[in-house]
């Protein structure tokens, strides 16, 4: 086994353990010492993998890179940019969701954001970040100056859609998956949107 996925493995029991106590315990439930010792870990070892208990239960901080996004920034899928916007999004979560071993640790980190409020809003401090990445994505695409004020308005209104659908999620006990509750979300706010033909 390479080192970098020995790396992903460890980053994922981390992140798996670090779900389970936040859901036993709440999230100010645990030390790190109680993760360390839960994923038979020293604690130096656990440091050096990740810097805090935010970064064991979340995992890295890290933004959409699929080829959705760049299908997405070049025009397509379709040429409607809401369209568009709300098929990338959805790719970008099934992708996700597809990749070996992650929806079991999905839906766990998912019942976990359901367990506890706070994680909840740690979660919305990083969609708050992809704004910023939705912006700068919609002027790629539209060839508007970045920040353009539609494409901060587009993205801001994503944003308040995401967090929809984690409180939905929340809502439902973490029985659904965020893929699907976010589908849900935005195929009713599709719904009341008038026609764009």
């Amino acid at each position: 086994m390479s080192r970098e996925c020995k790396l992903l493995e460890r980053r994922a029991l981390i992140q798996r353990k670090a779900c389970e106590l936040v859901i036993a315990r709440g999230f100010d439930g645990f030390t790190m010492d109680d993760l360390a010792e839960a994923a038979d870990l020293s604690r130096r070892t656990l440091f050096n993998l990740l810097a805090d208990k935010t970064s064991a239960v979340l995992g890295p901080d890290e933004l959409p890179t699929g080829p959705e996004i760049e299908v997405f920034v070049s025009g397509g899928p379709t040429g409607d940019l809401y369209e568009d916007l709300t098929i990338t999004v959805r790719a970008a979560m099934a992708e996700l969701s597809e990749r070996p071993g992650v929806s079991d640790e999905r839906r766990l980190f998912e019942k976990a954001i359901a367990a506890d409020s706070k994680v909840f809003a740690m979660v919305l401090g990083r969609v708050e970040r992809i704004v910023e990445f939705v912006t700068d994505m919609i002027c790629r695409r539209e060839g508007w100056e970045p920040g353009d004020l539609r494409a901060r308005a587009l993205a801001t209104s994503l944003l308040a859609l995401t967090q929809l659908a984690f409180a939905e999620l929340a809502q439902r006990g973490g029985e659904a998956s965020f893929g699907q509750v976010l589908a849900d979300v935005l195929t009713a706010f599709a719904d009341t949107l008038p026609s764009r033909s």
